[in-house]
């Protein structure tokens, strides 16, 4: 470098003086005598007059050397080096050549795009003068954090956010989420209302991680004494499922770090565990966790969700690492107390190839959208999802689709609350149909002029065939007065209907149906359903306990208390009855007391805490 310097000089004296590394060259004013200094020690053994603790301007001026070829007095050229001059040897400065050799080449540098021909090229142009070869391997660039408007933030503009706000208002691991989300080397507009999405999504995982928690310390699981291993053999469809999207989502995470899409991991990682684990597969398991009694089907769910949230927590800390160490303390030490003491100390989990299954996953997301679609059909029906109907018809185009239904029917019956469910192509759907048509005045008008009252009469009395024909070819063609009328689309406006009692969501690959039509049993079910989930409400406003156990007494009209009656065994287990009570008269002046109004009937519910004794 120092050899470079000289070659250099005209271009330095160009540049500022009084910004970057001061330039190590001293002339004799006696004979002109030019020497190039490389450190500390060389100043010593030509003799300066004082060696300043700091080697920088304005201390560095004061030193004078002894000239070897007159003995004159020597003094440093006055100009400085370049500040990229300076930043592009800094790092090779303070390390030496001998350890650059040993530790090179840099694997990873980062700055913001505006260094691209600053820092990052002066990084390469040193390497190459000085060694002929590339100091690093990879560069990432970043964005900046510009304000909502897309300007750069500065105080004098009134638009900059400091960071100590951010932390006092949304917290690190929030900012960090919703940071890190997004594309790295690209700018990025302040949003506070994002950030305040970042933190909702951390209060569900963290709530996925109270619910294994809560039911786990209810049921004693002991994640070292069941482990995952012994119940392989016992896991259900959803358990599989959950356990190759996890080994997916580590796959895709292992690869975007691998090429810095920081952004990829991060959504990954927030999808997984608030997509699939909190909105759907806790949804599944659920009825297996409040199974009261010893049971290997409850014991796979708390083994395959232990060991989800385990390797799930391991992956995401980079991302979150605070709310990271406080789930792991608080969910995974105390189940293991031999594990290491910190998440961090994890290592970073691998991919588990031979429990990753894509047919599964596929037809677990076709299974998702069946059940979208039939809520969606249940909200144009007003059927509210507690209310159990008695047929789900998924007609599907394609028999992926139709395959995953019949793989998955109990989870789709379940999700669905349905009683049946029966698979059709999408013609045997249509099949059920029947159109409205009507014609479109304005198109037949000026094309057929004197015919256009014949033709929309004639399409207002054979609407069935006119509807068929244009449906299935395009097109309906009949002669009107010798005169052939071709009747096109744009023509006419076709609406499908269907049967009465049955509604109908459409999808990118055919169609769900729901009936809608409802017995006295399936009425009765969907009443003690809602009873269910008042009682769970007012469990809630009591402050109660999950492993409380209560008294209810339910005071309906008579006729409502025969149709609920042979629901009391159900209501009794998913409330935490132990005893339950369902009449049309009474009340209890101890129990805590609460007016319901349930499907237009006035439904009065008291409930009361039974002591552990009782």
């Amino acid at each position: 470098f120092m050899h470079m310097v000289d070659n250099l000089r005209d271009w330095v004296i160009s540049r500022q003086r009084y910004w970057g590394t001061p330039l190590p060259i001293w002339i004799c004013s006696n004979c002109g005598h030019v020497e190039v200094v490389g450190s500390r020690e060389e100043l010593v053994r030509m003799g300066a007059s004082s060696i300043p603790e700091e080697l920088h301007r304005p201390w560095i001026d004061k030193v004078t050397l002894k000239c070897p070829k007159c003995g004159g007095i020597m003094r440093r050229v006055p100009d400085v080096a370049d500040v990229w001059f300076d930043s592009g040897i800094s790092f090779y400065a303070s390390i030496g050549r001998d350890a650059w050799k040993k530790m090179k080449p840099v694997d990873f540098i980062v700055e913001g795009h505006d260094q691209t021909r600053g820092w990052f090229f002066s990084l390469l142009r040193t390497g190459v003068l000085g060694f002929g070869e590339n100091p690093y391997s990879t560069v990432l660039v970043h964005g900046f954090m510009l304000d909502k408007h897309g300007r750069e933030m500065h105080k004098s503009l009134g638009n900059y956010v400091p960071l100590e706000e951010i932390l006092e208002k949304a917290g690190r691991d929030s900012f960090r989420l919703w940071l890190l989300q997004n594309v790295v080397w690209e700018d990025l507009r302040f949003n506070w209302e994002a950030i305040e999405q970042a933190t909702r999504d951390l209060g569900i995982m963290w709530n996925v991680f109270v619910f294994a928690s809560t039911y786990m310390s209810l049921d004693n699981y002991d994640p070292e004494s069941k482990p995952l291993t012994k119940y392989m053999d016992a896991l259900e469809p959803e358990d599989h499922w959950v356990l190759s999207r996890l080994n997916t989502v580590l796959r895709l995470v292992e690869e975007a770090f691998k090429e810095y899409r920081i952004h990829e991991a991060a959504r990954a990682l927030r999808d997984f565990m608030v997509e699939d684990v909190s909105r759907w597969y806790i949804r599944l398991i659920r009825r297996r966790v409040w199974i009261e009694e010893e049971n290997v089907s409850k014991d796979a769910a708390y083994a395959t969700l232990y060991h989800v949230l385990r390797k799930w927590l391991a992956a995401v800390s980079p991302i979150i690492p605070h709310l990271a160490e406080k789930l792991y303390q608080a969910v995974i030490r105390p189940g293991e107390p031999k594990a290491p003491l910190s998440v961090h100390m994890l290592p970073y989990p691998k991919p588990e190839k031979e429990l990753t299954n894509s047919r599964l996953e596929e037809q677990m997301r076709y299974a998702r959208e069946i059940v979208e679609a039939a809520a969606s059909a249940r909200m144009r029906a007003g059927v509210k999802l507690r209310q159990p109907v008695r047929e789900l018809i998924v007609a599907a185009s394609n028999d992926s689709v139709a395959e995953a239904a019949r793989s998955l029917q109990r989870v789709i019956l379940d999700q669905a609350n349905a009683k049946r469910l029966r698979i059709l192509t999408i013609q045997e759907l249509r099949g059920m149909q029947s159109y409205e048509v009507e014609p479109v005045y304005r198109e037949l008008g000026p094309e057929f002029r004197g015919l256009a009252k014949k033709i929309i009469k004639y399409i207002k009395e054979n609407q069935a065939v006119v509807a068929r024909d244009i449906v299935e070819k395009g097109y309906h063609e009949v002669l009107i007065e010798g005169e052939k009328i071709r009747l096109e689309p744009r023509h006419v406006r076709i609406t499908a209907v269907y049967e009465k009692g049955v509604s109908v969501s459409e999808t990118p690959w055919g169609a769900v149906a729901v009936d809608t039509r409802l017995s006295r049993e399936e009425l009765a079910e969907g009443l003690a359903r809602d009873l269910v989930r008042r009682i769970q409400f007012m469990r809630k406003e009591m402050g109660l306990s999950i492993d409380d156990y209560i008294e209810t007494l339910v005071v309906v009209p008579k006729e409502i208390a025969e149709l609920v009656e042979p629901w009391t065994s159900y209501i009794a287990s998913e409330t935490r009855s132990r005893r339950i009570k369902v009449t049309h008269e009474g009340g209890d002046s101890e129990a805590y007391k609460r007016e319901w109004d349930i499907q237009g009937e006035r439904i009065v519910i008291y409930v009361k805490r039974i002591p552990p004794t009782s």
